[in-house]
Formats: C-alpha cells, sequence, structure tokens
C-alpha cells in the first residue's frame, strides 16, 4: 500500500511539479524582459489555467513530463539560447537542491522516497533536455519534437 502511495505521489505530483519549475525556468528571462510567456502542462482538455501578469499557465489533468514554454519577440540568438539554457538547468540546480536535502534533510520512509524520486527525475531530466537530439517515438507527447540542446544547436549553427 505504500509503495502505491508513493508512486501516485511522484508520478501525480511530483513529476508534474519539476516540469514546471523547468518550464518557469524557461519563462524567467521573458518575464524579467515584460515579455508575454505562455507555460501548456500536458496535452490537451485543459481543466485548469491562469494568468498572472505576462505569464498565463494552461494544464491538463494529469500533465505527468509533458510541459512546453512559449515565448514571443526574442530577436537576438544569444538571449534564446539563454532561455533555451534555463531549462535544463533549472532541473540541474532542482537535482542538486535534492542531492543536498537527501542527505541533511528530515527522513522518514515517504518524504525519503519522494525526494529521491524527484531527484532523479530532475536529473534525467536535466540530460534529456540537454543533450542535442531530437526525442524519439517511444516518447509520448515529444515524438520527433528537438530537446532545448537540439536547438540551441541549430541557432549557433544557423540551422
Amino acid at each position: 500500500m505504500l509503495l502505491m502511495a508513493t508512486s501516485f505521489i511522484g508520478f501525480f505530483i511530483l513529476m508534474p511539479l519539476a516540469t514546471f519549475l523547468h518550464e518557469l525556468g524557461h519563462a524567467a528571462l521573458p518575464l524579467l524582459m515584460d515579455k508575454p510567456v505562455k507555460i501548456v502542462m500536458g496535452n490537451a482538455n485543459f481543466v485548469w489555467r491562469f494568468s498572472l501578469r505576462n505569464l498565463e499557465v494552461k494544464s491538463s489533468i494529469f500533465p505527468f513530463y509533458k510541459g512546453h514554454c512559449y515565448w514571443e519577440n526574442v530577436d537576438s540568438i544569444w538571449l534564446q539560447v539563454m532561455i533555451l539554457s534555463a531549462g535544463p538547468l533549472t532541473s540541474l540546480a532542482s537535482a542538486v537542491a535534492l542531492y543536498w536535502l537527501m542527505n541533511h534533510g528530515p527522513s522518514s520512509e515517504i518524504f525519503d522516497y519522494g525526494i529521491r524520486f524527484c531527484f532523479w527525475f530532475c536529473l534525467i531530466q536535466f540530460f534529456m533536455t540537454a543533450i542535442p537530439w531530437q526525442y524519439p517515438s517511444f516518447f509520448p507527447g515529444y515524438t520527433a519534437q528537438s530537446s532545448d540542446g537540439y536547438q540551441i544547436f541549430r541557432l549557433l549553427h544557423g540551422a
């Protein structure tokens, strides 16, 4: 029963939260520049949405690991590179903070599971988004899309 409860927490709460933080990493610089930003969590059938100044967020009921951040009016290649880099760097910073928490935070079975689950998810998310590649067909919702790293590679090489 404990495994089922902690798995539910991991997949339905922690994964979407870590993905939202990754997308907020992308959104931070455009928002600081007073540009409109949209974060979309999940696939479709959005059940909730909210807006805060230039930030609009929409989410389906179970977004799991699927998230996208859209921004407009950024003409500089270097600004685009910084925005694209910010998502993976946010995931890496989250993994580092969670690693510290694993070793210095309070301890309970559910807390330990949650922290470890989120740590590994953030670390994997960092590598999966930072490595320049196109997502294969076994990545539902991301098939044939470019990772943040690949988008940066294309920007820097003029493709």
